[in-house]
């Protein structure tokens, strides 16, 4: 190896043949890793993420408004949480995140809210203006409570203009911008996912955000 050269996609080599002496170049790229789930007989299966997308879909056939691009957003976050976890996972562990069929949900918008739209604001987002905001307050099953996905504890009350981008839109729409973060409260597990209607307003428009989760109250489930 004569030469090595950091690149965005990479790492760039020059190299040498001992037999021939001709110079070549090599390409390396970090890959994703060979996450395992142990199976109950002990053997390891990789784990692939379109098999635990059709298993979400399954669960999920009888919630007509769960889309198919949430449940692939839930299958790249049961994908990292497992990732996290190490390089591989019991498939009971597996199933207990993924089994986490959304449940409940909360729309609370200072816009009018279709009729028709999706857990995740589908539908929804595309009628909003510059002053516009929507929360979503997305539950999942009461076990999701104790998986690492939903570790941190409590719903944020004090977001900031800086913790939105436009990559965190489940709809990517021109001009807006979004958050979502994951958390546990009341032995319950949920999603809040904001958007905001206007990028250049960010700080306005937190500070509107900021006053709606101040008064939110979440309770332990009632029984039965």
């Amino acid at each position: 190896m004569t030469e090595t050269r950091v690149t965005a996609d990479g790492l760039r080599r020059r190299r040498v043949c001992t037999v021939c002496k001709r110079r070549f170049t090599t390409y390396e790229k970090l890959g994703a890793p060979g996450l395992k789930v142990a199976k109950r007989d002990s053997s390891l299966e990789a784990f692939d993420g379109d098999k635990l997308f059709r298993a979400l879909r399954r669960v999920a056939a009888h919630r007509g408004v769960v889309s198919d691009e949430d449940l692939r957003r839930i299958a790249r976050d049961i994908e990292a949480t497992l990732v996290d976890s190490g390089d591989y996972a019991p498939s009971r562990q597996t199933r207990e995140v993924f089994t986490a069929v959304p449940q409940p949900v909360a729309h609370i918008a200072n816009f009018a809210l279709p009729e028709e739209r999706g857990d995740f604001g589908s539908g929804a987002v595309e009628l909003m203006g510059d002053r516009d905001v929507l929360i979503v307050l997305f539950e999942y099953e009461p076990a999701a409570a104790g998986a690492p996905l939903f570790k941190a504890r409590g719903i944020p009350r004090s977001l900031s203009a800086n913790q939105f981008d436009p990559t965190m839109l489940r709809r990517g729409i021109a001009g807006q911008v979004g958050f979502q973060t994951f958390f546990h409260q009341a032995d319950r597990a949920f999603c809040l996912y904001v958007v905001l209607g206007n990028a250049a307003a960010s700080t306005r428009l937190v500070e509107l955000v900021n006053s709606v989760l101040a008064t939110v109250e979440i309770s332990p489930r009632a029984a039965g």
